[in-house]
């Protein structure tokens, strides 16, 4: 159901230090079973190690704060959409409406609109650190340029995906998105096309995909995964204010 004018006036909750907290229930790191593992409720370890040189893993799904952190499956289209410097996560519903409205006027009035800097690997304004706890984090645009230039492209069936196809997106479990294996160990990696939040409606859910790193490029832009029809994955400068899917990724030299 979307959201009311009333809803959406509310004033917004904030913590003591002035960081804007979820107006949903979130698992926040303390509370999370295993957290430094990454370990759902579920008890599925969402760590996946595809043998970077930086040590940075990935986290097998994507951020769903209602579902203690992460989504139920790396193929789920439920996920939370998060403005960037914003830890505050909103929900998509079976009508892909969100219960917040992801304009650039309402961005105005968040924290995460004040940020003029890339945002730190412990930062308070990183959303996958607040819901996930000490070492997870955003990726930063090198780490996703690391992960891209060391994978090959795969089906459902573990398939490499021909160069002469300029849309690399698939169809797993019967869920859109880029399907990936890395060249130095063969651990695999799908990022869904779960869209992204414009106004208070999910746009193009189930068709491509939008993914939050911490990289700032100016007032009003930062750099964004875009899983498209192109040839792989493109990094654009995409708005702020706008609602993105997150998938944190994990550092043991970060604290």
């Amino acid at each position: 159901m979307r959201a009311t004018t009333t809803e959406r006036s509310r004033p917004m909750k904030r913590t003591r230090n002035g960081i804007l907290i979820p107006d949903v229930p979130i698992m926040a790191g303390g509370n999370l079973p295993n957290t430094v593992k990454g370990v759902s409720a579920g008890g599925t370890d969402m760590l996946v190690d595809m043998g970077l040189p930086s040590g940075t893993k990935w986290a097998k799904n994507n951020i769903d704060a209602q579902n203690n952190g992460f989504a139920a499956s790396p193929f789920s289209l439920q996920q939370s959409y998060f403005s960037w410097g914003n830890i505050q996560p909103h929900n998509n519903d079976s009508d892909n409406n969100v219960n917040y409205d992801f304009t650039a006027a309402t961005y105005q009035s968040t924290e995460g609109a004040s940020l003029a800097q890339n945002i730190p690997p412990t930062s308070e304004y990183d959303a996958a650190r607040a819901i996930l706890g000490a070492k997870w984090r955003l990726p930063t645009l090198a780490e996703a340029r690391e992960l891209f230039e060391n994978i090959d492209y795969i089906d459902a069936n573990g398939d490499i995906v021909t160069e002469d196809l300029t849309d690399k997106r698939v169809i797993v479990n019967d869920v859109q998105g880029l399907f990936i294996r890395s060249r130095i160990n063969g651990n695999t990696l799908f990022f869904t096309c779960a869209g992204r939040a414009q106004g208070g409606k999910v746009n193009y859910n189930g068709e491509y995909g939008y993914y939050l790193t911490s990289e700032y490029v100016s007032t009003e832009l930062f750099w964004d995964i875009n899983i498209g029809s192109g040839p792989n994955f493109r990094f654009y400068n995409a708005k702020r204010h706008e609602g993105f899917c997150i998938k944190p990724v994990y550092n043991d030299n970060t604290d």
